[in-house]
């Protein structure tokens, strides 16, 4: 939110005007946090805009604040913007992971589409972390409204743990 903004907490933002980027995972975070504190959709004004519009909004004062990622957290340094709520350290199931969970039956019944699910992942993320690949990898993330990311970004490959659960 803006550095002078009266918003401490999730609590302050009823009735307020907040930028979200609906139909993303962000959404479906947003409202398991507002759950926690006791608000739906419904209690705040949203505002659908992208990650970049969102940022423009929230720097020229047009919305009194932001759901959003680590996106925000270059303008926070800056000091243009305020960070009052987090999800590092809360419940796990408020962030935004992306995850695939599957039942022991689910996967004795269907190996075969659980292998080729775990199979696709490791492709993904393995192409994702070369940085030959760079330059696609942050050309489809802008596709999703995260802003392009400069060619000069440190880039390290990704280490995926050894899942040995079976």
């Amino acid at each position: 939110m803006p550095i002078d903004s009266d918003i401490k907490s999730i609590d302050d933002v009823k009735g307020k005007k907040v930028a979200l980027f609906k139909g993303t995972n962000l959404q479906l975070a947003t409202d398991r946090v507002l759950s926690t504190h006791g608000l739906t959709e419904k209690d705040v004004r949203f505002i659908n805009l992208d990650t970049s519009a969102a940022a423009a909004a929230l720097t020229s004062g047009n919305v009194d604040a932001v759901f959003g990622g680590p996106e925000f957290l270059a303008l926070a340094k800056k000091g243009i913007v305020k960070i009052a709520y987090t999800t590092k350290g809360d419940d796990p199931t408020l962030g935004r992971h992306t995850s695939y969970l599957v039942t022991a039956a689910f996967e004795q019944a269907h190996p075969d589409v659980t292998q080729r699910v775990v199979t696709t992942f490791i492709k993904a993320a393995a192409f994702a972390s070369d940085p030959a690949n760079k330059d696609e990898v942050f050309d489809g993330w802008s596709l999703s409204g995260f802003p392009r990311m400069p060619s000069k970004v440190i880039w390290r490959p990704i280490r995926l743990p050894t899942v040995s659960t079976r």
